[in-house]
């Protein structure tokens, strides 16, 4: 992407080859110094550029000092045409130096795994963070060895999954029944902590390693399960499509409801990859949840109900309440998450300004959500 931006007198002529960026806070950019567009492999260089553009400034990380300095500018400037707006270029001269000569794509890799989860991830939206990476030592043939292993795990973990699974989960679907299963998540496994994580950040919500490190440290808190579903090519193997957890009791259920020893639990954290969606495993994942509520060792025989928080229909179908899509520059869903859980026995008793969000232009506000439950008397 960042060569086709270089190379491109105009950079809006693109806008349908590049992703959309309404919502996006940072974009990373690998940059190399090749110059030739009809030389595949060209360029002898590698660095980093970090765009900011809620801040509007675009850092640059060069293991060479300098070395990419003009084709870094270069992007930060037709980046800002693209996006219409002005965005300072601020090349980072302490930025950990390379002494090998071929080092210069791990440092690329090293340096983006330090911002995105030391820094980033770890920030709250009003916090302030220093994007300087003075100081940290990069060596290079430890870090080789460690993104070999990343990629052993990977590869490991994609003959569980397809390429591209949605139109033979399809077609499988007309010929047999959808079959959905909850299993276990262990995040004590690094291949299943970095998946659960990829998860949570495409969902937008607590992916923040600090996040998932409490969870890994409290299994006691929250109870984590895969939604899987059988691999068409290989019944034997599963695809994980989303997550789901069962929680203790989150303190949303009316008074006076409980009677003697009965207990409530709390269903959260849930969420399909887009590319599943059309299989509809949501509902079948919920109902595996419920059964799990009242069965130990997961759940609780005295579990009488299950509670959650949904996001108020009002933003759906109240036009007083639309905008706050474009307020946070995310497309409307097409359909409340309320009415789903309504459609599948939950009942609404109470909607409060429970969760805080912040704007495009950096205000903060509070959105409406509705406190439901479900009586789970006859599940067992």
């Amino acid at each position: 992407m960042s060569f086709m931006i270089l190379q491109t007198p105009n950079p809006h002529t693109l806008k349908d080859a590049l992703p959309n960026f309404t919502g996006v806070s940072h974009v990373f950019l690998p940059i190399n110094d090749c110059r030739n567009v009809t030389q595949a492999e060209g360029g002898t260089h590698w660095s980093l550029l970090l765009i900011s553009i809620v801040d509007r400034v675009a850092f640059h990380y060069d293991s060479l000092y300098q070395g990419n300095v003009w084709e870094a500018h270069t992007v930060t400037q037709k980046f800002g045409y693209l996006l219409n707006m002005q965005i300072r270029f601020m090349p980072l001269n302490d930025s950990p130096q390379q002494d090998g000569g071929s080092d210069c794509g791990v440092f690329v890799c090293v340096n983006m795994r330090q911002l995105l989860e030391k820094r980033l991830l770890r920030a709250s939206a009003h916090e302030k963070v220093s994007m300087s990476l003075g100081g940290q030592r990069v060596d290079a043939s430890h870090s080789r060895k460690e993104m070999a292993k990343i990629i052993e795990g990977f590869r490991k973990e994609g003959e569980r999954r397809r390429s591209s699974p949605l139109r033979p989960f399809i077609m499988a679907k007309k010929q047999c029944p959808l079959q959905c299963h909850l299993e276990p998540i262990d995040l004590n496994e690094e291949t299943q902590f970095s998946e659960l994580q990829r998860q949570r950040t495409i969902c937008g919500w607590n992916y923040e390693q600090q996040t998932l490190q409490s969870w890994k440290e409290n299994t006691n808190f929250k109870k984590l399960f895969w939604i899987t579903t059988p691999d068409p090519d290989n019944e034997t193997k599963s695809i994980r499509a989303g997550h789901i957890s069962l929680d203790p009791s989150s303190g949303i259920l009316e008074p006076g409801l409980l009677q003697g020893d009965e207990i409530d639990l709390s269903l959260s954290t849930f969420f399909i990859l887009p590319e599943h969606r059309a299989l509809k495993l949501g509902k079948k994942a919920v109902q595996f949840l419920e059964n799990l509520a009242v069965t130990e060792p997961y759940g609780d025989p005295r579990c009488r109900y299950i509670t959650l928080c949904a996001l108020s229909k009002r933003y759906i179908y109240d036009e007083r309440w639309r905008g706050l899509w474009s307020k946070v520059g995310m497309a409307q869903p097409p359909f409340s998450i309320q009415e789903w859980y309504e459609n599948l026995g939950y009942t609404t008793w109470k909607e409060v300004p429970l969760t805080e969000a912040t704007s495009l232009d950096g205000e903060t506000f509070q959105v409406w959500e509705a406190l439901m439950r479900k009586d789970l008397r006859g599940i067992s």
